[in-house]
């Protein structure tokens, strides 16, 4: 008998080892991909509710815990703590600014600027407690995790005293900067009473605001993904709907919103991108000091660019039409559209020049 008993624990000390490596993979694995869940079902979240939950709760928006935990219609406390129970640390970037402030976030219909140092981050540990908890880290904490290499340990003197071992962490790192989408609106009329509207996920409507540095009516701001715009004339009928899932621009123009301008900053074929880039230069480009008023002076560049798609379309008529006119059964040239759509494009005050400056606004 006690042979036999020596055998068996000779055999359990050989195989314990195996056996616990074993059970810490299966652990590891299991909290790797509860952690992919919790990061989904906070980005889900935030596009569903147009809100970005901080580590605490505000008047209007839950914690981070209590917004995955109602996404996923689970307790809060299988969010905040793993199944070995150790507290999740929810980590923000210490320089994370979105509208002039770090989180929590609410989408209004002014829209934000663009999200700066946008990075959260989820950690927890499978073999003791961790030494940080959920919060805003200093700056070089936050970068130190940020940047760990997978099974090591941050480089800071805060886990270099921690116990545990690299294995036994797990990172979560979310970038959020790639849920917002630049979204352009500009009312070319030049009108002070006539204004046009737009729309952000409700049928509430607000006029395009006047940009006091180029005296244009422009909103220019970034929205979440799936955000509804709504695109409406001076009257407040709309339009258009556009759901935003990539940067783009809108111009109000002859009474109507036109398609996008801007593009959605993405590379094209050959044969456009060399005019895309110069274009997104040209747009970024600060207004004309020496044209005035950019309105009642001289160009903009979005009259610019509308002058010179207006006058390529017009060629394409020119180049299949002139001189020899289709008269549709008209004897007067005149009553021709396409030599009156011609014939109004260049000459004074045409709608080349109606588009590219506005002589009757009034600043």
């Amino acid at each position: 008998m006690i042979g036999v008993l020596g055998v068996i624990a000779i055999l359990a000390a050989v195989m314990a080892p195996s056996v616990i490596r074993r059970v810490d993979r299966a652990a590891w694995t299991k909290e790797t991909a509860d952690l992919n869940s919790i990061a989904d079902s906070y980005t889900a979240y935030i596009l569903r509710s147009k809100t970005i939950p901080s580590h605490t709760n505000s008047a209007t928006i839950p914690n981070w815990a209590s917004a995955v935990a109602s996404q996923m219609s689970l307790p809060v406390s299988s969010i905040s703590t793993n199944a070995r129970r150790y507290a999740r640390a929810f980590l923000i970037d210490t320089n994370f600014v979105i509208g002039g402030a770090s989180l929590p976030y609410s989408q209004t219909t002014n829209g934000t600027t663009k999200p700066v140092s946008a990075r959260v981050m989820i950690v927890s540990s499978l073999g003791r407690a961790l030494p940080i908890s959920t919060g805003i880290p200093t700056s070089t904490e936050f970068n130190a995790i940020w940047n760990t290499a997978e099974g090591a340990k941050p480089a800071t003197a805060t886990w270099t005293n921690w116990a545990g071992s690299g294995d036994d962490l797990r990172i979560k790192k979310l970038n959020l900067e790639p849920l917002f989408y630049q979204l352009i609106l500009v009312d070319h009329t030049g009108s002070t009473n006539n204004v046009a509207r737009y729309s952000i996920d409700s049928t509430n409507s607000f006029a395009i605001p006047l940009d006091a540095a180029t005296r244009l009516r422009m909103l220019n701001a970034y929205f979440l993904d799936s955000t509804t715009v709504g695109l409406l004339d001076a009257s407040g009928q709309v339009q258009a709907r556009h759901l935003l899932k990539r940067s783009i621009s809108f111009l109000f123009e002859a009474d109507a919103w036109r398609g996008q301008i801007q593009g959605d900053q993405q590379k094209y074929g050959a044969s456009g991108s060399d005019f895309y880039n110069h274009a997104v230069t040209f747009f970024n480009r600060p207004t004309n000091p020496w044209g005035g008023n950019p309105q009642a002076h001289g160009a903009s560049q979005w009259g610019v660019m509308i002058s010179m798609y207006t006058f390529m379309f017009d060629y394409t008529y020119w180049a299949n039409e002139c001189p020899h006119f289709d008269r549709h059964g008209n004897n007067n040239l005149t009553s021709v559209p396409e030599y009156t759509l011609l014939n109004n494009q260049g000459q004074n005050n045409g709608n080349i020049d109606r588009f590219s400056k506005d002589l009757t606004f009034v600043p």
